[in-house]
């Protein structure tokens, strides 16, 4: 018995006016090429893709880079600490110097986050 054929699998034809078909060349020095292309990987678009869209004003997505591992422990490490001295505050022991040291640790720690996001 034979089944009847229910067509081609796959990606569907594209139009006429869907196709790409035409090329522009460009020259460019070896340090454009590779700002381009570092460009184009920060956004993980191929170097055609990110130069298609560049070139036509289209929207480019930078995903932003999260922190790296070291600095959200260093900044859990600092709300754990932050945690304590609220308790021995609520017991009545003095510790504003070691506020004052914490304090000092979140600012140096932002300072941190916000140059390695930039």
């Amino acid at each position: 018995m034979s089944r009847p054929i229910k067509g081609r699998g796959g990606r569907p034809v594209k139009q006429p006016d869907e196709k790409r078909c035409l090329q522009i060349n460009v020259r460019l020095t070896i340090a454009e090429h590779d700002d381009i292309a570092a460009q184009a990987a920060k956004a993980n678009l191929s170097v055609s893709d990110y130069v298609r869209r560049t070139a036509l004003n289209h929207r480019v997505i930078v995903p932003k880079s999260l922190a790296d591992a070291a600095l959200i422990r260093e900044i859990n490490a600092i709300g754990n600490n932050v945690n304590q001295i609220s308790r021995a505050a609520n017991r009545g022991q003095d510790e504003r110097d070691y506020w004052r040291a914490i304090g000092d640790k979140i600012a140096q720690t932002l300072d941190e986050v916000i140059k390695r996001a930039a």
